[in-house]
């Protein structure tokens, strides 16, 4: 996959397929554009061209100072790899890109990419004040020579699956419904930092783990059943988001135990993909009953494991 970062260079394509936009979670809903333009890149031996944006264009254009992410930017380039997608370009969406008005977006596209195919969401909105959308694109004239299509919303048992509605799950802990509408895990991108080690005292070594970038979505406070994945590995562990409350007030942190390791992963970038909630943080009255509680909270991750796989 070609990884491009400035849509004002020189570098240009004779032909292409393309599609644009935030693509915050690459849900279900977007791999149904990815699809589309992949099978359009086979059928007419063009290259495949992602065109997304850094920030959120959202963040820029309502002048907010933190914007939660479904997807980290890494995570963004490794999946859309897999979903087959040749190029991505990341536009540095800054006030001034903001101002741009969608004919001249339009006309940045053609100049760089020569798309003979453009496919976007029954939503795209895109230019300076959303002016435009698929809608103009079909009916102004100006590009008779580009074949557009736009992709139908897409539905799970009759809900639609966006952005907005899957972190609305996560922040209610339906992990498992909101995986169900991204079609994987979702996971967020951390590095183990030092911690202050005190669930080793307990028996439960864990990692204390330091979210980058910081404008990823954090599930609420709770113990969840989740993935480690190190490298290209998965170590099936227990986590926990919160502030320690029976050890006294602490800042928010995540802390994952590996189950049945002892990996020294001190100074590893990790993904955490979250499987399920479990819990919410509670405050017990001494540390035996806590250890006690992680006991029974494993217990119930290994034995849907097993259950699993019969």
């Amino acid at each position: 996959m070609i990884d491009l970062n400035n849509i004002y260079d020189e570098k240009t394509f004779n032909s292409s397929v393309l599609s644009f936009g935030n693509f915050d979670g690459l849900h279900l809903g977007h791999k149904a554009i990815f699809d589309k333009l992949t099978n359009l890149s086979t059928k007419y031996n063009l290259k495949s061209v992602i065109v997304t944006f850094r920030p959120n264009t959202k963040k820029v254009i309502n002048n907010l100072q933190s914007f939660d992410t479904l997807i980290s930017f890494d995570l963004k380039k490794e999946l859309l790899k897999k979903f087959g997608i040749d190029v991505i370009c990341e536009i540095n969406f800054d006030k001034k890109f903001s101002n741009i008005s969608h004919t001249s977006f339009m006309e940045l596209i053609i100049k760089k990419y020569n798309p003979k195919h453009i496919v976007l969401g029954y939503d795209n909105r895109f230019g300076k004040n959303g002016l435009g959308s698929y809608d103009f694109l079909i009916n102004s004239g100006k590009y008779k020579h580009i074949k557009f299509y736009k992709i139908n919303p897409f539905k799970i048992d009759d809900v639609l699956v966006k952005t907005s509605n899957i972190k609305s799950l996560i922040k209610r802990n339906n992990i498992s419904l909101a995986n169900k509408h991204l079609g994987r895990k979702f996971a967020v991108k951390g590095k183990v930092v030092k911690g202050e080690k005190i669930a080793r005292t307990l028996g439960f070594p864990t990692a204390n783990i330091d979210i980058e970038p910081k404008e990823q979505l954090i599930p609420s406070n709770g113990v969840y059943s989740v993935n480690l994945k190190i490298d290209k590995t998965k170590y099936s562990s227990i986590c926990n988001i919160g502030s320690k409350p029976t050890f006294g007030s602490y800042d928010r942190m995540i802390e994952v135990h590996i189950l049945n390791s002892n990996l020294d992963i001190y100074k590893k970038n990790v993904f955490i993909e979250f499987n399920y909630f479990i819990r919410k943080e509670i405050k017990f009255k001494d540390k035996n009953e806590l250890a006690f509680q992680i006991r029974k909270d494993i217990k119930l991750i290994t034995n849907k494991e097993k259950n699993s796989v019969k």
